[in-house]
């Protein structure tokens, strides 16, 4: 499968009990499992620009 223009294709391997928990929170926030992780991971690199612009 090949990524979108101007976007990257990565593959993430879980356990089994972290795909189920992130599977569960995505639910609970209507979003699909790929775009909860998205946006989770946007979240935390987000967090960490706020950290450095801190300093």
């Amino acid at each position: 499968m090949r990524a979108a223009k101007g976007k990257t294709q990565v593959t993430l391997t879980l356990k089994v009990e972290a795909h189920d928990r992130l599977l569960e929170l995505a639910n609970a926030e209507e979003r699909t499992l790929a775009g909860y992780i998205r946006w989770v991971l946007n979240e935390y690199l987000r967090g960490l620009d706020a950290e450095k612009a801190e300093e």
